[in-house]
């Protein structure tokens, strides 16, 4: 075949715009098109991500996907539902696999790409077509949403390594949870997030600190908060640095018990809820700080582009925060931001920036924005998915 023209399918399992695994395959597919491949993209929806994929030239159809995996069992509307959910689901999913059939039969696609996971409508697909297979694994899915695979966590493994199958994991760390460290049909690929040449250091910084991210338990507000409410007794004064959290609600419940804690140790007027916001590159250009207080983050997209927009990084010492720390250290020698393995910790390096002079981290934020422009360039990412297309047709037509 001419590898200047691949044709791909990916399958996609959200349209949400803001989410890390999102702007990742927006400009990932934007690059790969520069070179050559042809992206036909499935939605389970018709919005957000469908439009915006749409207008950079991708072929973009819709089928009513649903991920493989089991519905949640938490309340009593949760346990009624869960049998009918998973039975509707796995409907959708028989649906949409002709429907899918159907888009592609007259395509001639090389490789089929699956964005998460926890879909294996692709796998489905590839394996009656006789296409090659690939399962972008972005998540632990236990360890950072609950999640738990139909039928089962060693039947998904089991797929992962399975004639045909190829993955790329996007840190270490995730690719080690899965079991596929020896895996030779396994690569770590990390995520582009900004262009070579996007860094902005020289930002006037203003007197806030950043939380950006979903609202659900897995992403850590809540003890961000208990954090920054030891922070603000400890600061003593009447003017303690402010808390703006940017990003939209995905658990009520979860968002509710924050604004209870908020409010019964009065400290609504220091912390403000902004919504989801498309200027998040500007507000982590003048925060002093960004936290990411993931449980257990699969890459740490939102913290890397901070990092690109000249934002000193406070990180929970866990996943995949974990690894880019680690990996500034053993590329510049230094750390690359702050990292915490308690609330306490939070709370210090809290108390700490809060009452020091700007240039104090001057140094952490530079060494920080040369690290992300070496390791998690736009171009570099797509190269290496590239290249691995090739690799992966070469070894299929060998």
């Amino acid at each position: 075949m001419n590898h200047n023209k691949i044709n791909a399918l990916y399958i996609l399992s959200s349209t949400n715009t803001f989410g890390g695994a999102s702007k990742a395959i927006t400009s990932l597919l934007s690059g790969l098109m520069a070179k050559g491949v042809s992206p036909t993209v499935v939605l389970p929806g018709k919005d957000g991500l469908y439009e915006e994929l749409a207008k950079i030239g991708a072929t973009v159809y819709y089928a009513p996907i649903r991920p493989n995996v089991y519905p949640k069992c938490k309340g009593l509307k949760n346990i009624i539902l869960y049998i009918p959910r998973l039975l509707y689901w796995h409907a959708l999913n028989a649906y949409s696999r002709k429907r899918i059939a159907g888009y592609i039969k007259d395509k001639h696609i090389d490789i089929i790409h699956t964005n998460v996971s926890i879909m294996d409508i692709g796998h489905d697909i590839a394996k009656r077509f006789g296409i090659p297979h690939i399962f972008h694994i972005r998540e632990y899915a236990d360890k950072d949403f609950n999640i738990k695979y139909f039928p089962g966590k060693e039947a998904y493994h089991r797929m992962f390594t399975s004639t045909g199958n190829y993955s790329i994991c996007i840190t270490k760390d995730i690719r080690k949870h899965h079991k596929l460290e020896s895996t030779p049909s396994s690569r770590v690929i990390y995520d582009g997030v900004c262009p070579i040449g996007s860094v902005k250091t020289n930002n006037a910084k203003e007197r806030y600190f950043l939380y950006a991210g979903r609202i659900q338990p897995g992403k850590g507000l809540l003890p961000l908060v208990k954090a920054y409410t030891e922070y603000v007794s400890k600061s003593g004064g009447p003017n303690p640095v402010p808390l703006y959290v940017a990003g939209e609600t995905t658990d009520a419940a979860y968002c509710q018990n924050i604004r209870q804690h908020i409010a019964a140790h009065g400290i609504n007027e220091h912390i403000k809820f902004l919504g989801p916001r498309t200027d998040v590159a500007s507000l982590m250009q003048h925060a002093l700080a960004i936290i990411i207080p993931s449980e257990f983050e699969g890459f740490g997209f939102c913290m890397t582009e901070a990092m690109f927009n000249g934002c000193l990084v406070v990180g929970h010492n866990t996943g995949g925060t974990k690894e880019q720390f680690d990996n500034g250290v053993e590329l510049s020698g230094k750390e690359i931001g702050l990292r915490y393995d308690t609330e306490g910790q939070l709370t210090d390096h809290l108390c700490k920036i809060a009452g020091s002079q700007q240039q104090v981290f001057q140094e952490t934020i530079a060494t920080a924005a040369d690290v992300v422009s070496r390791l998690y360039s736009v171009e570099v990412s797509v190269n290496n998915v590239y290249n691995y297309y090739i690799e992966i047709l070469n070894n299929e037509n060998n």
